[in-house]
C-alpha cells in the first residue's frame, strides 16, 4: 500500500506541469460484489445456509486535468467477501464411505490498482461527462478456516495478472468544488456512485 501511494504522488506530481491545475480526488462505492460469488461457485453453496459478509467494491481515485478533453490519474478499487457454512465432506477409508460435517469461514480480498485515463465531452463546466478506461493490477488474497483451523492462505494470488476497465461517467458539480456521479463499465463493479472533490 504505501508503494501504491508513492506511485500516485509520483503520477500526479509528474502531471503538474501539463495540467491546468485542475485536480480532482474521488471516493467511489459500486455493486455487484463478484467476490461472493465466486466462493458461491468454488464451494458449490447454492441451496445452503450460507452467512455472507462482504465490502465494496469501494475505492479512491485521483485524477488530474491535461487539458479540456482528457485527464489521467490513478485507481484503486477494493473489494472483500467472506462466508461461513457448513458443509458434509465424504473420505474412503477401510472400505467404507465415511460423512464429516465441518465448519468452514472462508475469506476472499481483491485490489485493483489502475492507471486511469478519461476523455471528457460536453461545456457544461457543472456536468462532465466521459468515457474511461483503466489498466493495471489485480490482486488476491484468500483464507480458509476449516472447524476453526487455518487450512489455506494464498496471498499475491493472481487469478488474472492485469485487470482493465472500460466505463461510461459522469458528474454533476453544484458548487465548483463539490460532485456527484456514477460510472457504469465492465471491469470492476458494473455500477459506482461516486462523490468527487474539485480544486
Amino acid at each position: 500500500m504505501k508503494n501504491t501511494l508513492i506511485l500516485i504522488l509520483v503520477l500526479l506530481s509528474t502531471l503538474q506541469s501539463l495540467a491546468q491545475k485542475t485536480y480532482m480526488v474521488s471516493i467511489h462505492t459500486g455493486v455487484s460484489n463478484t467476490l461472493r460469488g465466486n466462493i458461491r461457485n468454488e464451494y458449490s453453496l447454492d441451496g445452503l445456509n450460507v452467512n455472507y459478509k462482504g465490502i465494496g467494491p469501494i475505492g479512491v481515485r485521483a485524477t488530474t486535468k491535461i487539458n479540456d478533453k482528457l485527464s489521467l490519474g490513478f485507481d484503486l478499487i477494493y473489494g472483500s467477501a467472506s462466508a461461513q457454512f457448513n458443509l458434509t465432506d465424504t473420505t474412503f477409508s477401510n472400505g467404507q464411505w465415511n460423512y464429516t460435517t465441518n465448519s468452514y469461514d472462508v475469506t476472499k480480498r481483491r485490489l485493483r490498482p489502475q492507471f486511469r485515463f478519461n476523455r471528457h465531452f460536453g461545456n457544461d463546466v457543472n456536468f462532465d461527462q466521459y468515457v474511461g478506461f483503466g489498466i493495471g493490477g489485480n490482486i488476491r488474497w484468500t483464507k480458509e478456516y476449516v472447524n476453526d483451523t487455518l487450512t489455506t492462505l494464498e496471498t499475491n494470488e493472481f487469478a488474472i495478472p492485469v485487470s482493465m476497465r472500460v466505463c461510461y461517467g459522469f458528474q454533476y458539480y453544484p458548487t465548483y468544488n463539490f460532485g456527484i456521479g456514477g460510472e457504469i463499465g465492465i471491469g470492476g463493479p458494473f455500477i459506482q456512485l461516486v462523490g468527487t472533490y474539485r480544486f
